[in-house]
């Protein structure tokens, strides 16, 4: 298929019905994006999947303490932290953030005192060093799965729920007020009553009891899993936020708790179904996630694990994680990959998403504009995966249609930026493609003249997730070596060396990152600054020219991130 990067021209495709209209305001900002939205789920320990994580640009983990409740919860013996310690200390090591499941009995523990202390000694074993542990800075934790699912993961009654959850809740706040607490992870919080969605008594009851008894909840969670995005990824969260919104101070951290999603996806997985869904390996599923989770990012959602991360193998095989049975990434790692691009900017005010078969989600730093769009097409989804007609998805499907139409299917996309301050500097728009045949790979580099306002089309098919990158040309002389976006950080020996007079030196960044790469000389001073500046993923190279320079060792140092690399060269004249 060819893909296209052009200028606007008078009336091209512009009132087309198979054209999305996407515009981003550059000055018109909504806050920045939660470094919780880039999480997902882990697994069984696998040294390989963490670093495979980072490289996804991934920010935070699930990690947590699997031992039952000890008899004597003051007694060290009782506890094993052999498993979580290595999940936890993996995700640390790996530059990212565990959020940590804490244990949750099936009923309520008949002495509540003694599983506080449990619950305390789990924490301080992480941040205080209790029994051989460490200081780190636990931020997050969460606790219970799924209370409101039957009797499959809670066999109490809901008050005896509550009054549980108000017994963990207070034995965090009152070791580390700090620590950010996010439950109740509730699996249906919305459900239809005729044609109209409404909140779960699990919901309204939960936050009406944390009020009455001052029980401080954080972060409000939730789970989701279908294909039609729109109720359960976006509606519902409306109903939400409205409900929590009459809680201003139920927070100590964010006064009215913020909204998670920790656990959604496409569907239930071979775990839970028995067959394996070929859709997890397509660009079906990496559509559909990125559409869900910028759907979410749009309602506010301050925290996304999505269930299924990259730890997969032969021996721990399952369709619905991010990698393949041999732990390469599938088409979802990669738009993840690219969605995860989004880290650390400032979020854009972006239009032109129905959140059913489009969405489009920007954001940018200094020089550069991100925009992340997904495209996928529920009908021809649901025909090839979900036959049976008188299932939910169809229900939520047909519910759309009858209250908006039939979602349109889309071909192109029209993207405006407006307010750009680049009226002086070259534009260049890097565009990568994730589908069935890209790899979140460089398809297309276009570069415009300095403007305020830029507008292109792209062409896109469905399902598809594009990533945009719109900058000021300030670095000169960097040039991509590939179309393939690195899995991590490296530097590669220059070449030729020794040299006289030049050199090329090559290095991969993973992520968009600011990156210097500078030459010194034996006695550490600096020579020559080659790069310094907002650069987007990709494998790179640079020529150094050192005809200033005089013939001897040198060192060149790359700095991108928490990645520092130094390498030696050598000049002969």
């Amino acid at each position: 298929m060819a893909i296209f990067l052009l200028l606007l021209s008078e009336n091209v495709r512009s009132q087309s019905n198979d054209t999305a209209h996407v515009s981003i305001n550059y000055l018109s900002t909504q806050g920045a994006f939660s470094n919780y939205l880039f999480g997902t789920s882990s697994g069984p320990y696998d040294p390989n999947a963490f670093v495979l994580s980072r490289a996804c640009g991934l920010k935070l983990l699930q990690g947590g303490y699997t031992g039952r409740i000890p008899l004597n919860a003051n007694d060290s013996t009782q506890y094993n932290f052999t498993a979580s310690d290595l999940q936890v200390n993996a995700i640390i090591n790996n530059g990212m953030e565990p959020m940590f499941i804490l244990p949750a009995p099936y009923t309520k523990p008949a002495n509540l005192t003694n599983f506080a202390t449990f619950i305390k000694n789990i924490i301080r074993h992480y941040k205080q060093g209790w029994n051989n542990g460490y200081y780190y800075n636990l931020k997050v934790v969460t606790w219970a799965n799924e209370p409101d699912l039957g009797t499959t993961f809670w066999g109490g009654t809901q008050t005896e729920y509550f009054d549980t959850y108000a017994t963990v809740s207070n034995a965090i706040k009152s070791l580390d007020s700090t620590i950010t607490i996010v439950a109740p992870n509730l699996a249906f919080p919305c459900s239809w009553s005729g044609s109209t969605r409404v909140l779960s008594s699990w919901v309204t009851n939960f936050l009406s009891y944390c009020q009455t008894n001052n029980v401080k909840v954080d972060i409000f969670s939730f789970h989701a899993y279908t294909p039609i995005t729109y109720y359960q990824f976006y509606y519902d969260m409306t109903l939400m936020n409205n409900a929590l919104s009459a809680y201003p101070a139920l927070s100590n951290i964010y006064d009215t708790p913020k909204l998670g999603n920790t656990e959604w996806n496409t569907m239930l997985g071979d775990l839970w179904s028995g067959s394996y869904h070929k859709q997890f390996d397509s660009a079906w599923v990496a559509a559909h996630n990125i559409l869900a989770l910028s759907a979410m990012t749009a309602q506010g959602l301050t925290l996304s694990t999505r269930m299924g991360g990259t730890f997969n193998s032969v021996s721990n095989c399952h369709d619905f994680l991010l990698t393949d049975c041999n732990s390469i990434g599938k088409p979802p790692y990669f738009a993840f990959k690219g969605f995860n691009m989004l880290a650390n900017y400032t979020k854009l005010q972006t239009t032109g998403s129905d959140y059913i078969n489009f969405s489009a989600t920007s954001g940018k730093n200094a020089d550069t504009v991100t925009l992340v769009l997904s495209n996928f097409d529920a009908l021809t989804y649901l025909n090839r995966f979900e036959p049976n007609t008188s299932r939910p998805p169809w229900t939520d499907y047909n519910k759309y249609v009858a209250n908006f139409g039939t979602p349109a299917v889309y071909e192109y996309a029209r993207i405006s930026i407006n307010n750009l301050p680049w009226t002086n500097d070259r534009i260049k728009v890097f565009h990568y493609l994730v589908d069935d045949n890209n790899d979140l790979n460089l398809v297309n580099t276009s570069s415009f003249g300095g403007s305020s306002n830029l507008s292109f089309i792209a062409a896109m098919t469905a399902p598809s997730v594009h990533i945009f990158k719109i900058f000021k040309e300030t670095i000169t002389g960097i040039k991509p070596i590939t179309g393939i976006i690195p899995k991590e950080y490296s530097l590669s020996q220059n070449f030729p060396n020794p040299f006289n007079p030049s050199t090329t030196i090559q290095f991969a960044i993973p992520n968009s990152q600011f990156v210097i790469l500078k030459i010194y000389d034996v006695l550490g001073r600096e020579v020559a600054k080659l790069v310094e500046g907002e650069l987007n993923p990709g494998e790179l190279s640079v020529v150094l020219d050192a005809k200033s320079l005089a013939s001897g060792v040198y060192f060149y140092q790359l700095r991108a991130g928490i990645f520092i690399q130094t390498k030696k060269m050598l000049i002969i004249k």
